[in-house]
Parts: structure tokens; C-alpha cells; sequence
């Protein structure tokens, strides 16, 4: 056994197969929040306000910016955040209302007054597991805001030896409370964006193997004229099953796992053009390495599922620069959520990558033609 040229291709796979397994743990492993892109409304017309804004940046970050959490950006009214949200600009905003100052200046003096509300919202579909922490980390600062304000009052108060009636004191409890709002939230397509992904790249990586098996018949080529002809029939067999892959995709998710879309026709155009782009990458691969590069493409499933599912902002700034960006699986996943969190057309920024994908494929796919190892081939 020990002489079999399988048994040390084992060892050499155990001790590659190890090495890439765990380091796909590594955006897991070292997820922290970073940077994460807030915004901020400052509508109050008086000198609190302004205090309030620098209140809550100082209290958000730390004093190194490699460890600063948020990173704020001012804005000058709620409509310019509700268009920046709709482009999936920032997990969370605050918003001081205009009458802020006022509220609590009469806050002791009014009986009749109330607490003031500041609004928090919340952008839960740009990525829901981070959403929710900024949502607790935004409204737990404006509570702590909350409290400075009520230890100031107070504390004046008693310096004057101020009596204050059981309705006041209440009031001075929660001077300021946050309301928070979510936006874009689908509880009917809660994770819809991430169904589509493995069905897509497993099913197109398939399809690409089987359509370079049916036209790699050494036998039958006569020429590179021929061999050019053969993969522009085969460029059309891809297009024939990307378009079949889309629209099962879309009706099956449908059928089978419950979800309604407002636009199915839409959603299942992206999807072949998605599988379309993928088969062309992938038959651009296989032409060049053949087996292996099927290979490569189910160890990059692997790696990118916890990138998808992570956002941006928690993984390492290696990954964040180098390795997110060139992943083309994650337009499949950025352009689904667009469509159907968002109302994005289809011709997104998310489909003009997938081209560039595609086109990318199908030169390295014709390319191959003229390569020495087909030169050999021909010869043979």
C-alpha cells in the first residue's frame, strides 16, 4: 500500500484539504466591527442639538482609529438619508428632531411637557445580523446621552435646592428616548437574498463540466475554425441552460421554500444572467486546466459562504480590499438583495459586474484555441 501513488496522494491532500479548510475560518475567526458607516440629522435649530452631535460621536468611537467602530458621516436633512439608505449607504442613522432644544429646556419649567424623541432608524436589510447590533449600539448611546442630560439637570437642581413635583421627577428619568424605525424590512423575504446563491454557482459549475465534455471530442476537431465554431455552439448551449437555470431557480424557490415576489420574471432574468457569467468563467477555466479547476471553483464555494453571509465592515481590511471585491459570486448576492429589498431594476450596478465576469470567461474561453497545448492537440 505504502508503494500506491494513491495512498501519498491522500497524504497530500489531507495536508492541503486542512490548510484551506481552516483558513476559511479566518473572516469568522477574526470578525470584529470596523468602520461601520453611520449617519446623523441634526434638525434642531438650537445650540443642544449641535452638543448632542459631537456628544455622540465622541461616546461611539474610541481614541485609536484602527479600533473606531462607526464612522459618521453628517447629513443635512431625512429625506438625503432615506435616498442614501435606498443605496444601501448606512446600517443606521439618528435624527434630533427640530424642537429638540426646546423640549428639553421646558422639560422642569412646563408641566405639560414630555420627554424629547430621538429617532434612530435602521437599515435591517443591508445586513440584519449587523443592523441589529448597531441598532442596540445607537439607542444605547442615546440613552447614555440621555443620562449626562438628566445628572446635569439634576444636579443644578439641587444646587438650588430646587423642590420638584413626583410628575417632574418622573420625566427627568428618560429625558431623552429613542424611537427607532426599521427600514426596508421584509419579514416575508427574510433571507431571500442568500437562497439563490448555492443553486446557482453549484448548478452553472455543473452544466459548464458537462457542456466541455460534450464538444471535447480530440477526434472530431479539424481545425481551430472548427474548434471556434464548436465553442460558439457551445457559448449557445450555455445560454439555452443559464436561461433554464434562472427560471427553475425562481420557481422552485417559489414552489418549494414559500417565497413570493412582486416581479418573478425579473428576478429569474438576473439569475440566468448570473448562471450565464458563471458558466462562461467557469468554461473559460476548464478550457485552459480542465479537472482542476472544477476544483478550485468548489473550494471557492467553500470560502465565500461566511464572507456572504459577514458584513463588510466585520471582516479583516485584507479581505475587505483584496478578496470581497473580486469575488463574483457576491454580485449574484449584492444584485438579489438590490432587486428585492430595495426596488433596483435589473440593469444594476451589481449585473454590469456579472457582464465583466462574463465577457472575462468567454475571452480566457476562446483564447484557448490558440494556446500551445491545442496546437498539440491538432497535431496528434
Amino acid at each position: 500500500m505504502f508503494k500506491n501513488k494513491f495512498f501519498w496522494l491522500a497524504i497530500i491532500a489531507s495536508l492541503i484539504l486542512t490548510l484551506v479548510m481552516v483558513s476559511v475560518q479566518i473572516p469568522i475567526a477574526k470578525s470584529k466591527p470596523r468602520d461601520i458607516p453611520v449617519a446623523i440629522v441634526n434638525e434642531d435649530t438650537g445650540k443642544l442639538g449641535s452638543k448632542v452631535v459631537q456628544q455622540i460621536q465622541v461616546a461611539s468611537n474610541k481614541s485609536s482609529k484602527s479600533d473606531q467602530v462607526l464612522n459618521w458621516k453628517q447629513l443635512d436633512s431625512k429625506r438625503d438619508v432615506k435616498a442614501a439608505m435606498n443605496k444601501q449607504h448606512y446600517y443606521g442613522t439618528i435624527v434630533i428632531p427640530k424642537n429638540f432644544s426646546k423640549k428639553i429646556s421646558t422639560l422642569v419649567s412646563n408641566p405639560k411637557a414630555t420627554s424629547a424623541t430621538v429617532q434612530v432608524l435602521i437599515n435591517k436589510q443591508k445586513n440584519s445580523t449587523l443592523a441589529t447590533s448597531v441598532q442596540t449600539i445607537l439607542t444605547t448611546i442615546v440613552t447614555k446621552i440621555g443620562g449626562g442630560m438628566r445628572s446635569q439637570i439634576v444636579g443644578k437642581l439641587t444646587a438650588a435646592h430646587a423642590q420638584l413635583p413626583a410628575a417632574t421627577i418622573n420625566k427627568l428619568a428618560n429625558p431623552i428616548i429613542p424611537k427607532v424605525t426599521v427600514t426596508h424590512s421584509y419579514s416575508k423575504l427574510a433571507s431571500a437574498s442568500s437562497v439563490f446563491f448555492q443553486p446557482i454557482w453549484l448548478t452553472s459549475l455543473v452544466s459548464s463540466l458537462m457542456l466541455y465534455f460534450a464538444v471535447n471530442d480530440r477526434k472530431s476537431w479539424r481545425s481551430r475554425k472548427h474548434i471556434i465554431g464548436l465553442k460558439s455552439a457551445q457559448v449557445v448551449g450555455a445560454a439555452i441552460i443559464a436561461l433554464l437555470i434562472g427560471s427553475l431557480t425562481t420557481g422552485y424557490v417559489t414552489w418549494i421554500l414559500g417565497y413570493n415576489f412582486s416581479d418573478p420574471i425579473q428576478i429569474a432574468s438576473f439569475l440566468s444572467i448570473a448562471s450565464f457569467a458563471f458558466i462562461m468563467l467557469f468554461s473559460g477555466f476548464i478550457s485552459w486546466f480542465g479537472f482542476p479547476a472544477i476544483i478550485i471553483f468548489v473550494l471557492l464555494l467553500f470560502f465565500s459562504i461566511p464572507l456572504m453571509t459577514l458584513a463588510p465592515q466585520l471582516l479583516p481590511h485584507f479581505y475587505q480590499d483584496y478578496v470581497l471585491p473580486w469575488l463574483p459570486m457576491k454580485f449574484l448576492y449584492d444584485g438579489t438583495r438590490s432587486m428585492l429589498y430595495y426596488h433596483s431594476g435589473l440593469w444594476n450596478s451589481a449585473t454590469t459586474h456579472l457582464l465583466i465576469v462574463m465577457v472575462t470567461g468567454a475571452v480566457l474561453f476562446f483564447l484557448e484555441t490558440f494556446s500551445p497545448k491545442k496546437n498539440r492537440q491538432l497535431k496528434a
